[in-house]
């Protein structure tokens, strides 16, 4: 077997065993190795982006502070996961699919107004998306590096 049909036949990462090639070679080699570990290590990337993503979403349902009052109760079941893969990149959305408006006013508070304008003051925050955010972000960067260290 030639060194090219040996390196043509090949399949897995060429770190796992040894090929010899002409200098010729040495690029398409260089470059199958880098494919395969782009590969790896992507599809790695985007499992930890859809997980964490999950993870989020159910810690975010399982936050009742907000829902101290009845009127609040289902706005914790809303919170869902949207996966999507563009150009490459795995997108894992989290959001509030039926009390999309009142994330914004729940998590930094509001102006409590009546009909004629007045101001009767503030409404208190309920801080509940930002920590799961950090956390979130926390946990991917540390599952990138575990990803790009085992490839």
């Amino acid at each position: 077997m030639t060194p090219a049909t040996e390196l043509n036949s090949t399949s897995k990462r060429l770190s796992d065993m040894t090929v010899k090639v002409s200098t010729n070679q040495l690029a398409q080699a260089v470059l199958k190795e880098l494919e395969v570990y782009t590969e790896e290590v992507g599809e790695a990337v985007s499992k930890a982006v859809l997980d964490i993503g999950k993870e989020s979403a159910k810690e975010l349902r399982t936050i009742n502070q907000v829902a101290e009052s009845n009127v609040w109760q289902n706005y914790p079941k809303g919170w869902t996961v949207q996966n999507t893969k563009r150009k490459g990149r795995t997108i894992a959305e989290v959001h509030n699919k039926e009390h999309y408006r009142l994330t914004h006013l729940l998590e930094n508070g509001h102006v409590i107004k009546n009909g004629t304008g007045r101001t009767y003051g503030n409404t208190r925050k309920f801080e509940h998306i930002a920590p799961v955010e950090a956390k979130a972000i926390q946990e991917l960067e540390k599952k990138v590096k575990e990803a790009i260290e085992k490839a």
